[in-house]
């Protein structure tokens, strides 16, 4: 039997940037910090995307959370992705293209107007 398939049109792409943070830093409590959110409100968007994929995606462990296979098979996807719409959106040429050795990125900051 398979899983039902994930809804597109109501899924939260914020919640994938929380996820490849949490991926990155494998401990909530620090993604939070990076996010610039509270834990509980990782906890809670790490809890949605369970939700939308029913599927576990991180198990607790000593010092943090451990990715499950199925995290582990998702991320670079999920990564690949949040990269190529950075660049997607980005302003002609105000960024580099994302690089697959780049352990952090940030989305470009437009001054105030």
């Amino acid at each position: 039997m398979h899983s039902p398939s994930i809804n597109f049109r109501t899924l939260d792409l914020n919640l994938l940037k929380v996820f490849d943070v949490v991926m990155v830093e494998r401990n909530v409590t620090r993604a939070a910090v990076r996010l610039a959110m509270t834990q509980p409100a990782v906890s809670n968007a790490l809890r949605r995307l369970r939700e939308a994929t029913h599927e576990e995606l991180f198990v607790p462990s000593p010092g943090g959370v451990t990715p499950t296979a199925h995290a582990q098979t998702l991320w670079p996807t999920v990564r690949a992705s949040l990269e190529s719409l950075q660049a997607a959106f980005a302003p002609q040429g105000s960024i580099r293209a994302p690089t697959r050795e780049a352990s952090r990125w940030r989305w470009p900051m437009r001054p105030r107007r």
